[in-house]
């Protein structure tokens, strides 16, 4: 369940959405609702991936960004789902309810009418690859090693959905607060798409250093010492970083162990909790390039190893 934190983050996004809404029962407004309701929280799952620096602090370090991702992702499949169960019933809903003619889609010409045909075509197989992608990351049923590679299509999934939302939003949307709100929105996920597609997430804050020393100091803890050079920004108590030991393998977080940030010497006392954790004192050797991606300081007092969302 989420914490605290994350409850009050996720309670304030709905409400500050709604907040923009103007109520109403038609077919047309539960359609354009759950629709609206479903791309923002996508588009906020994907700013949410991209790991900002700025959001960090407000929400209290990795985990709860972690946590609230995981959160705005699953809300944003169920409206996509509740949107798509609307859209099946049109008949019966708009007998039961009415229409609203002011909420149907732009009706469009030439380039753009093609544009929003393509874009009504997508909206249903992306949602069945979104619901996919989502249950096998809550279920765990792919190993970390190959699920990362699969997480990678989410990015083209989530722009083929804003294109869909934008091209069949209303018109009247875009002369109001409801519509600049959803276009803000789709313009952070897109920008995080795009990063995520060319691999610049975190590239400001990726420091690349060797593996000094591998030692298992106890049955299942193993401390992998790294040498970052004079580059290494330093290191703050309850620090995290996103360690590449690995490329295939991928960043695991980890929280630091200590730190000589004169010589920027790093430590990590890493525990078995996974397939890949469990490998680590059989992989590493010293000499091995390692590449450190620096994260802010946690709030949340952390183990030696921390494993949101999909770690191994």
């Amino acid at each position: 369940m989420p914490n605290l934190r994350t409850s009050v983050a996720l309670l304030l996004l709905l409400t500050v959405q709604l907040s923009f809404w103007t109520p109403g029962l038609s077919y047309e407004q539960l359609l354009t609702l759950s629709g609206y309701l479903a791309i923002n929280f996508m588009s906020i799952t994907m700013v949410l991936a991209a790991r900002p620096g700025w959001l960090e602090p407000p929400l209290g370090g990795l985990d709860s960004m972690y946590q609230l991702h995981k959160w705005t992702g699953i809300l944003a499949v169920t409206f996509a789902l509740t949107h798509w169960l609307i859209e099946m019933a049109d008949d019966g809903l708009e007998a039961l309810l009415g229409s609203d003619q002011s909420l149907k889609e732009a009706d469009f010409s030439g380039l753009l009418d093609s544009l929003q045909d393509g874009a009504e075509d997508l909206g249903e197989p992306g949602l069945y690859l979104l619901a996919f992608l989502v249950v096998i990351t809550l279920l765990r049923w792919v190993p970390y090693g190959y699920w990362r590679y699969l997480h990678r299509v989410m990015p083209l999934i989530y722009l083929a959905l804003a294109a869909h939302a934008v091209l069949l939003a209303p018109l009247k949307w875009w002369q109001q607060p409801t519509g600049w709100l959803m276009v803000l929105l789709i313009v952070g996920g897109a920008v995080a798409s795009l990063q995520s597609l060319t691999g610049q997430i975190g590239s400001s804050r990726r420091y690349k250093g060797l593996v000094q020393a591998v030692r298992q100091t106890s049955a299942n803890i193993t401390e992998v010492v790294c040498d970052m050079g004079k580059r290494w920004p330093g290191h703050q108590a309850g620090q995290f970083a996103l360690v590449t030991f690995d490329r295939i393998e991928g960043a695991h977080p980890f929280s630091l162990a200590g730190a000589d940030n004169d010589s920027g010497q790093l430590s990590f006392h890493i525990k078995a909790l996974g397939d890949y954790t469990r490998k680590i004192p059989r992989k590493l050797r010293s000499g091995q390039a390692v590449t450190l991606e620096a994260l802010m300081v946690a709030l949340i007092p952390t183990a030696a190893e921390k494993t949101p969302s999909k770690s191994g």
